[in-house]
């Protein structure tokens, strides 16, 4: 599944991350650390989103050889995601949805679960509140049938129902085969899975 050799990420001249190897079996990992350990850089670097040296395989494809493949095989929830502010929500999910190769009874259901009926047909993405723009960017994490999934503070800004229906999801996803890691700070973690402490950009597994 997935496989970390030898992974260094720099910022200018510092080392902002390293992790010599990782081979985790499927599952759900909760990436625990203080602000500023190097979660989100981890995360980003997962999804090619950040320069990094040494190489990183989902299913025996490298992101650095076979970018194209591996990233077919990779979705990812930003914390503060950022889209352009002209479309529409739905706009997007649709691009996601061929991309990922979902289905539009999955898409349905997750417009009901995060409770964006009401929005994402009609409004531009520039009058999305955090909160709505969190919604988005889980229905496109979870959107197809990647087999890793990365969630960067995925509960921030989530209400009572639609956290105990991000839960649910995370777990039907894992029940299906994906590995998903979870970025998250806070010292309890809703559902189980396997903690991975970051300190100083190190994982201490």
């Amino acid at each position: 599944m997935l496989e970390i050799r030898n992974l260094k990420v720099y910022y200018s001249s510092h080392l902002a991350l390293e992790v010599p190897s990782w081979e985790p079996p499927a599952g759900i990992y909760w990436i625990h650390g203080k602000n500023g350990s190097g979660k989100s850089t981890f995360l980003k670097s997962l999804a090619g989103l950040i320069p990094y040296r040494g190489d990183i395989l989902m299913r025996g494809f490298s992101l650095r050889k076979n970018p194209e493949k591996y990233l077919r095989l990779v979705n990812y929830s930003a914390t503060e995601p950022v889209y352009p502010n002209f479309l529409l929500g739905r706009d997007l999910i649709h691009f996601f949805l061929s991309a990922k190769e979902g289905t539009q009874e999955q898409v349905e259901m997750m417009i009901d679960g995060f409770q964006m009926r009401d929005f994402i047909n009609h409004q531009p993405i520039s009058q999305y509140s955090s909160g709505m723009l969190k919604k988005l960017s889980l229905t496109l994490a979870l959107i197809g049938q990647s087999q890793l999934i990365l969630l960067d503070e995925p509960f921030v800004t989530l209400d009572l129902d639609t956290t105990a229906f991000l839960q649910d999801q995370i777990w039907v996803r894992r029940q299906q085969g994906a590995t998903i890691v979870v970025a998250a700070h806070t010292d309890r973690f809703p559902l189980e899975a396997t903690i991975v402490n970051v300190e100083s950009g190190k994982l201490k597994f």
